[in-house]
């Protein structure tokens, strides 16, 4: 199997992994938006009232905010690697002689597009999804303070 056999092979893998679980990671995406923020806004509220009920609370946002980052972490990297593997396949083919050669595998690397996870129908993970993901918490859980700011 050639090296533009095993790209195209893996992009196959990439849309068939996309079309099975990207519905599973948006909604794990929204539960773990919901959790941590209900859980950041709770222990701001008990910090005051109920210390061991604050206490639960902060653990679980301590807990499951960063547990979308650790999980796909190098779900970020995908898109980069395909384009790393073509242009070394693309480099590599520089050195043969034959230029027709060249050329079909310039073509055939050409046709496979980079491809990353999806998260739902319609985005795709990348690198500024950890941070984005974090300052929705934080700005849905200030806003929920300013809202309602409790007793």
């Amino acid at each position: 199997m050639t090296k533009c056999e095993h790209l195209r092979l893996v992009r196959l893998g990439m849309v068939l992994f996309n079309k099975t679980y990207s519905n599973l990671i948006f909604a794990q995406k929204l539960y773990l938006i919901t959790v941590s923020t209900i859980c950041w806004y709770g222990s701001v509220l008990l910090f005051s009232e109920n210390p061991i009920q604050f206490c639960i609370f902060m653990y679980w946002a301590v807990t499951v905010s960063p547990f979308f980052v650790i999980l796909y972490d190098k779900g970020f990297k995908i898109p980069e690697l395909m384009s790393a593997w073509k242009s070394q396949i693309l480099i590599a083919s520089k050195r043969t002689r034959f230029h027709d050669t060249r050329k079909l595998l310039e073509r055939q690397i050409g046709a496979v597009p980079d491809s990353g996870i999806k998260v739902g129908g319609f985005h795709m993970l990348e690198r500024e999804s950890s941070p984005n993901f974090l300052d929705f918490v934080v700005n849905k859980v200030v806003d929920l303070l300013v809202t309602f700011p409790g007793k």
